[in-house]
Formats: C-alpha cells, sequence, structure tokens
C-alpha cells in the first residue's frame, strides 16, 4: 500500500537510479538508503524520537528535487554554479513570500538545507572518489524518509500487540517493492540498449530529471508554506 501510494518513495529512488550509473554503486547506495530509513523508521515506531511530520514531509520533497539537482549537476560536467544559485534563490525567495504572506516557517530549515546543499555540492566537485561518498549521503537521506514512513506505519494500524511484526512486515514490503521497481527499470533500460535505441534512453533520462526536480520542487514547497 505504501509503495503504491507512497510515490514520493518512488520518485527518490528514481533519482537515484539517474545519478548511479554502475549496478554494484547502486547496490550500496540502496543498502545505504534502507540502513537509513530502516534505523529513524525503527525510532520512531517505538516512540523513542518525536518528530515534526510537517518539516519531515518538506525535508523528503527536498531530497527528491536534490537527487534531480545532483543529476543536473553531473550532467554539466559538474558545474555547480547554476545548482548552488538555484538553491540559493529558491530557498531565500521562500523567505520573503512567507514574510510576505504571514506563513510561518522554519528558518533553521531553510539555512540548513541551504548550507547542506552548498556544502555537498562543493564536495562532490572536489572530491574523486564522489560516488563513494553518496552511500553515506543516501544514509542521511534514508534517516529523513524513514521519518516519514514511521507516520505511515503509525497511521496502518499497528499497535503494542503486533509493532514488531508490523515493523518487520513493512520493511520488509517496502524492500521488495523498491527492489522489483529498480529492477522493472533496469530491465526496461537493458532491453532499449540492446534493441539500440539509446535515444530514447536519453530522452526518458532527461523525462526522468524534469519529473523529478518539478515534483520534488512541488512538495518542498507545498508542505513547507502550507
Amino acid at each position: 500500500n505504501h509503495i503504491l501510494s507512497g510515490y514520493d518513495h518512488l520518485l527518490f529512488i528514481l533519482g537515484l537510479l539517474l545519478i548511479v550509473s554502475h549496478f554494484r554503486k547502486l547496490i550500496l547506495v540502496i543498502t545505504g538508503f534502507t540502513i537509513g530509513h530502516s534505523l529513524t523508521l525503527s525510532l520512531a515506531v517505538f516512540d523513542l524520537i518525536q518528530i515534526n511530520s510537517k518539516l519531515v514531509e518538506a525535508l523528503i520533497g527536498y531530497t527528491i528535487m536534490f537527487v534531480g539537482l545532483e543529476y543536473f549537476t553531473k550532467k554539466n560536467n559538474n558545474n555547480i554554479v547554476s545548482s548552488v544559485t538555484f538553491v540559493i534563490l529558491l530557498n531565500l525567495l521562500l523567505l520573503i513570500v512567507s514574510l510576505m504572506l504571514g506563513i510561518s516557517i522554519s528558518t533553521a530549515l531553510i539555512f540548513g538545507v541551504v548550507i547542506f546543499s552548498i556544502s555537498y555540492l562543493f564536495f562532490i566537485n572536489n572530491y574523486k572518489s564522489e560516488n563513494k561518498f553518496i552511500v553515506v549521503i543516501t544514509i542521511i537521506f534514508g534517516l529523513i524518509h524513514g521519518l516519514g514512513f514511521g507516520g505511515f506505519l503509525l497511521g496502518s494500524g499497528v499497535n503494542d500487540e503486533n509493532i514488531v511484526s508490523g515493523l518487520l512486515g513493512f520493511n520488509l514490503g517496502v524492500e521488495f517493492g523498491q527492489i522489483a521497481f529498480i529492477l522493472f527499470i533496469l530491465l526496461t533500460f537493458k532491453i532499449l540498449s540492446l534493441l539500440k535505441m539509446n535515444r530514447i534512453i536519453s530522452i526518458a533520462k532527461n523525462a526522468a530529471f524534469v519529473f523529478i526536480i518539478s515534483l520534488g520542487l512541488y512538495f518542498y514547497i507545498q508542505r513547507l508554506m502550507f
């Protein structure tokens, strides 16, 4: 149910497929994401941490947009100027609009994502083994998504009597769903490659990039300000 309705999760996975080209590295990245979301999901379900669901959902939207932004940066030979400018202007505009409309938003969150984004983009631009570092970042993003999973799972009927089986079943279901999704996309690209339809693959990747960054941007703004 979460996989079918949680399209923001699948969008993030699709973004990872765009920025990680090698299968072995993709497995490492997906594993990092699993570790991250499993940890915070468990902490949230056992009520060991308290979450602000509005901020968590906004951050999930931002992580989706950010993987699209990273793909754009890599596609343009790691030219980070456009990406950094976009991040700064976007968040500055959000602050200005929120002040004009009297909407209360977390300035700490805004400054946090700006500092993180700029630091990460500069890091991957200068660090030769950025594909190794991306595993660490994916774990961090997984921690954020896990908090969102926690809210979903707690609202699905899990209680003290079935909390362990519910947590295990949910994690297994999510992993099965995302692995099936990854294999479907990779198999589709493989078939297109064998048919020498590389132009179609390129168009599909560009379309996916536009879809990911647009919806991620929408989720971030909508969940943060409304």
